[in-house]
């Protein structure tokens, strides 16, 4: 019986989110002979269902099953692990629709940075809101220490050990160590700890600032000529300059989900209780989008400044979100970075299309699973 509710949730999980995807990109493929920048903005709306279905998909098909089957209620764990794979493998087609060169093999590379990456942390904060004690107590320091010691050895590189262990980051090649030490002396930066290539579909840098290293994917150094990729690496390098009080601030930042774990003996408190740990998330999301914007732009104005030109900063940028089909214009006001139309404007182009209108955030199919969800939770409460 096990078994059957497994597969029963993985097939539901697969064709639900294969659906939502393949409905969400009707605008995207009807845009065929639209600017990238119409196309990216299109795209993203799918993409973030696509993401938010990963949480999402589990919890409402688990809301079905306990309206329709309450007796076997109790195997929400099994079934929730079938269900986020059911979800991630109906993502499958879309991603391949879109990068037509993404094969089988290599999206589960992606999929395996994301969740090594992005998703520990946030599938770390599901596990500790779910284990939290209803009362506080020394379980509730436990469990706060668990998760911020889980969090904090993430900060300081546990996600590229485990990305190392399985093949997915690999030392720079003598080209690159070559290029970041001439930006390091060109811009008076002490050179990285470690130099990494990760391997994914996305052209993208990073900069760890806990541990004082850089990492570029293959899909940058395969898109962006030479002075470009020095371009970006100056961006980068501004970031491990940043001051002990910026690292700081990151570390807070990074914070900005963690009142959340609180959320069952803030209740049990009282029921407005739940106010607290939501409201400290809204002003931690506040400070981050500050924080985060003002580090961006600094560092973009380091790289305009130390390449000769900063025109070719301005043209990697636009490489690097057109062929990742980022937009060009956010969807909000809460991105960490900048607009991309505002960035290379700042960088002395303007770009030789208007300025894009904004993306929105889901699709009318993700609206759907959300209400679907919420009217679910409270029929099952009420029952």
């Amino acid at each position: 019986m096990l078994l059957l509710s497994l597969f029963v949730h993985f097939a539901c999980a697969c064709i639900l989110s294969w659906q939502a995807n393949w409905l969400g990109l009707v605008s995207w493929r009807r845009a065929v002979d639209q600017h990238w920048t119409e196309r990216a903005r299109l795209l993203w709306p799918v993409r973030n269902t696509a993401a938010l279905s990963v949480f999402v998909m589990p919890l409402l098909l688990d809301q079905i099953h306990r309206f329709l089957w309450p007796g076997t209620a109790g195997w929400w764990l099994p079934n929730g692990l079938a269900s986020l794979l059911g979800t991630a493998l109906g993502t499958f087609s879309c991603d391949h629709e879109v990068l037509p060169k993404v094969r089988f093999r290599g999206w589960l590379v992606e999929v395996g940075i994301a969740w090594c990456v992005g998703d520990g942390a946030l599938f770390a904060l599901i596990a500790a809101i779910v284990v939290m004690p209803k009362t506080f107590g020394w379980a509730t320091v436990g469990v706060s220490g668990v998760y911020l010691a889980f969090h904090f050895a993430l900060q300081w590189g546990l996600d590229r050990k485990c990305l190392r262990a399985i093949g997915l980051l690999t030392s720079a090649s003598r080209e690159l160590r070559e290029l970041v030490e001439r930006m390091c002396a060109q811009t008076g930066t002490p050179r990285p700890r470690n130099i990494w290539v990760s391997q994914g579909l996305l052209a993208q840098a990073y900069a760890f600032r806990t541990t004082g290293e850089m990492a570029f994917s293959q899909r940058l150094l395969d898109i962006c000529p030479e002075e470009e990729v020095s371009a970006v690496c100056a961006h980068e390098l501004a970031h491990l300059r940043e001051s002990r009080s910026a690292l700081a601030c990151r570390l807070l930042s990074s914070l900005t989900p963690f009142p959340l774990i609180f959320l069952k003996p803030f209740f049990e408190v009282s029921a407005f209780g739940i106010i607290v740990p939501i409201l400290s998330v809204s002003a931690l999301v506040r400070f981050t989008h500050w924080f985060s914007l003002r580090m961006e732009k600094r560092a973009d104005q380091k790289a305009c400044a130390e390449v000769e030109n900063s025109g070719v900063y301005a043209r990697a940028l636009e490489r690097m979100y057109k062929e990742n089909q980022t937009p060009a214009v956010n969807a909000d006001d809460y991105e960490t970075h900048p607009h991309l139309y505002d960035r290379m404007v700042a960088a002395g182009i303007t770009p030789d299309y208007p300025r894009p209108q904004r993306p929105r955030n889901y699709t009318w199919v993700g609206v759907v699973h959300l209400v679907v969800l919420g009217l679910l939770v409270v029929v099952n409460c009420i029952v």
